[in-house]
């Protein structure tokens, strides 16, 4: 016999292992809860092998990015959101690795408090609203005249002013922030009236048959707001000739128009 022999090649291809990033939180602002990239799962090992005998090199990296693919780098200041977790970094011999990404969900904080403090005084003739402090930076702050829960169309940017007299009015804020947790809080305005008193002088004369007047009037109390005032100087009216008394009378003239 004449023996030839042809020879097939054997081929052994690497198997797909899956390499997927364990998902993992933190919460705004807070480095206690800072929790980058830590593990991996992995999905496809054949013949009972694991990760510890798979032949596994090299060491597991952890890339973070917005869902639109842009790259970020984890901090406690980064901004409340998703996103993702992509794995790489390793490799082994018997195995095709397809890595796959795991989420990185940071929550909003609830540490943002509204210190609100409201205006209570007598008229001034000047605006007034409340005023709200310690909010972080990029807070937009909405106001309303009723207590509710932002959203809701009671809230305006605008913050309520109030000039002339009124009742105790209270004005509620919600601060609202992509970052925390919408906070509120509230404080009341209330301007109350100005006191003004007249007073005109009192006089006395030995009878001599000429009228006794004292025209002069004095102003007191809070006084009038710069600018307001009688449309006139008061003067008192009082008269008195023949022996006795009487008031000597204020003659109040209009106040001038707003």
């Amino acid at each position: 016999y004449t023996i030839s022999k042809t020879e097939g090649t054997l081929t052994v291809t690497p198997a797909t292992l899956t390499v997927t990033a364990v998902d993992q939180s933190m919460t705004y602002g807070d480095t206690a809860t800072l929790a980058p990239g830590n593990g991996v799962t992995y999905s496809g090992f054949v013949g009972g092998e694991d990760e510890s005998t798979a032949g596994i090199t090299g060491a597991v990296a952890y890339a973070y990015a917005t869902g639109g693919g842009t790259p970020v780098t984890v901090s406690n200041t980064l901004s409340a959101g998703t996103y993702t977790i992509t794995p790489s970094g390793i490799a082994a011999a018997n195995y095709t690795l397809e890595f796959k990404p795991g989420t990185l969900t940071v929550s909003a904080s609830s540490a943002m408090t509204v210190s609100a403090t409201g205006y209570s005084a007598k008229y001034d003739g000047a605006a007034h609203g409340i005023s709200v402090s310690s909010v972080p930076a990029g807070t937009t702050l909405y106001y309303s005249l009723t207590d509710q829960t932002y959203p809701n169309s009671s809230f305006s940017e605008t913050n309520p002013q109030y000039t002339d007299v009124t009742g105790a009015i209270t004005i509620y804020v919600a601060a609202v922030n992509s970052n925390y947790v919408t906070a509120y809080g509230s404080a009341t305005v209330e301007i109350t009236k100005r006191s003004v008193t007249l007073t005109s002088d009192p006089a006395t004369q030995v009878y001599n048959g000429t009228a006794l007047t004292r025209p002069t009037v004095t102003l007191g109390g809070d006084g009038f707001v710069t600018g307001e005032g009688f449309v006139s100087t008061p003067a008192a009216t009082g008269s008195q000739t023949d022996v006795g008394n009487s008031a000597n009378t204020i003659a109040e003239p209009a106040l001038q128009e707003n």
